[in-house]
Formats: C-alpha cells, sequence, structure tokens
C-alpha cells in the first residue's frame, strides 16, 4: 500500500540523502495504517518526491 507524507524541504533533502534515516510521526489514525512493506512517498513543497518501503515500525 502507497502512503504520502509531506516533509518540509529541509527534512526532505535529508531523508533523500541519508543523513535523516527516522523519521517519526504520531501515531495517528492515519499512520496506523501503514504496514510493515509498506511504501510511504515523501513529498516537499517543491513537488520532489522520494518513496521508502517502511522496513521497521515502532510504537513509542
Amino acid at each position: 500500500m502507497l502512503h504520502n507524507l509531506n516533509l518540509q524541504d529541509k527534512y526532505f533533502d535529508f531523508i533523500k540523502t541519508g543523513t535523516k534515516r527516522i523519521e517519526l510521526r504520531l501515531f495517528d489514525e492515519k499512520r496506523q495504517k501503514i504496514q510493515l512493506g509498506d511504501t510511504i512517498e515523501f513529498a516537499n513543497q517543491q513537488g520532489g518526491k522520494y518513496g521508502v518501503v517502511g522496513i521497521r515500525l515502532e510504537l513509542l
């Protein structure tokens, strides 16, 4: 399943270059639908998109 998440340009670039390897989000109704192995597509304000496959999900 594909999930779309928006990021500020700075954090989008960090994710894309691998500088930022962890993205934390509130475990709200939208995020509860994300399952291990789903694709997460990050988008920035400039229209850039970068897809990753969720390999680890944790509840904190």
